[in-house]
């Protein structure tokens, strides 16, 4: 297996806020990421490995830093998806995925 080519950009933020880090490590590669202009929609694939243990699945406040991020950039329909090997419904209740679509109702998140 070969390695893959190219270089991979990342950023590194400090900070006490998951939601603020989220969104200014993606503000500081934003020329160089994939910017979602011309898409019909933005997906964003969570992480449940478990439905019921925090820890191991993606925080809320992470999903906020994204969509911070995105809303002056994209206009479109943003959708978060995930199929966990438990209930997925019960993870997104659990870790509040489905207060999101209420809270960003201008972002047309679902």
């Amino acid at each position: 297996m070969s390695a893959p080519e190219g270089n991979s950009t990342v950023a590194l933020v400090k900070g006490d806020s998951r939601r603020k880090n989220i969104e200014q490590a993606l503000t500081a590669i934003d020329d160089k990421s994939g910017r979602p202009e011309g898409q019909e929609v933005v997906v964003i694939k969570v992480n449940n490995v478990s439905t019921v243990n925090q820890l191991a699945a993606t925080h809320a406040d992470a999903i906020h830093g994204i969509l911070d991020y995105l809303e002056p950039r994209f206009k479109g329909p943003v959708v978060i998806a995930e199929s966990s090997a438990g209930d997925t419904l019960q993870g997104f209740e659990q870790f509040g995925y489905n207060r999101l679509a209420t809270e960003r109702r201008s972002q047309k998140v679902r």
